[in-house]
C-alpha cells in the first residue's frame, strides 16, 4: 500500500488493512504491528488512533455498520406501505451484503467473536429502529402476527445471512428472483 499522508488516509488504510488481514489470518491472530505494516504506517502511528486491537475492531465494526445503514436507509421512502418497506429493507440489506463481501464477512466474524464483547451484529441501532417502527406500523394495520421483534429480526437477518453465505462461498449465484422468493417467504412467515 502507498504510504498515507493524512489522518483520514491513515484511518482508511488501517480499516482496509484490518479487514483484509483479519479475514485472511483471523482477527484473534492479527496484531497492531501487522495492521500498521500492511497499511503502510509506523506501529507508533496506529496507537495515535486506537489504544489496542479491541478498539480498532470496535471502530471498524461501527464504521461497517454505518456504511450498511447508509446503503439500506438512504433511499427508504417512509410513505410506502408496510409490505413494500419490508421488501425494500430486506432487499437493500441483502444487496449490501452481496456487494461488500469483506464487510459482510467481517460483521459475521466479529459479531460472533470474543472481541465483540457480546455485541449482536444483526442490525445497527438505526436499522433496528427502522424494523421496530415498521413492526409497530404493521401491527397497528393488522398485517403481521404479534411476535417478539427479536423473532422477526432473527428470521430476517438469519435468512439473508444464510443466502449470502452460500453466494460468497460459491455454492450458488444469488439472483433477483431468489432474493424476491426469500423475502416473500419471510413476509408470509410473519403475515397475519
Amino acid at each position: 500500500m502507498a504510504r498515507p499522508s493524512s489522518k483520514e488516509e491513515h484511518i482508511k488504510q488501517l480499516r482496509i488493512a484490518a479487514l483484509e488481514n483479519g479475514l485472511e489470518k483471523g482477527f484473534q491472530n492479527l496484531t497492531m504491528a501487522s495492521v500498521a505494516k500492511e497499511a503502510g504506517i509506523s506501529v507508533g502511528t496506529i496507537y495515535l488512533y486506537y489504544k489496542n486491537k479491541d478498539e480498532l475492531f470496535a471502530s471498524l465494526f461501527d464504521y461497517v455498520q454505518k456504511a450498511c445503514d447508509q446503503h439500506v436507509l438512504e433511499s427508504l421512502d417512509t410513505k410506502i406501505g408496510v409490505k413494500d418497506k419490508f421488501f425494500y429493507l430486506c432487499e437493500s440489506l441483502c444487496l449490501f451484503y452481496l456487494k461488500h463481501p469483506l464487510e459482510f464477512t467481517f460483521i459475521e466474524q466479529y459479531s460472533n467473536s470474543s472481541l465483540s464483547k457480546g455485541l449482536f451484529g444483526a442490525f445497527s441501532k438505526d436499522l433496528e429502529k427502522q424494523f421496530q417502527l415498521l413492526y409497530k406500523e404493521s401491527l397497528s394495520e393488522g398485517v403481521v402476527q404479534k411476535l417478539p421483534l427479536v423473532t422477526i429480526t432473527s428470521l430476517v437477518h438469519g435468512s439473508i445471512v444464510a443466502l449470502v453465505k452460500k453466494h460468497h462461498l460459491g455454492h450458488t449465484k444469488v439472483t433477483k428472483k431468489m432474493r424476491d422468493q426469500l423475502i416473500s417467504l419471510m413476509w408470509k412467515a410473519i403475515a397475519a
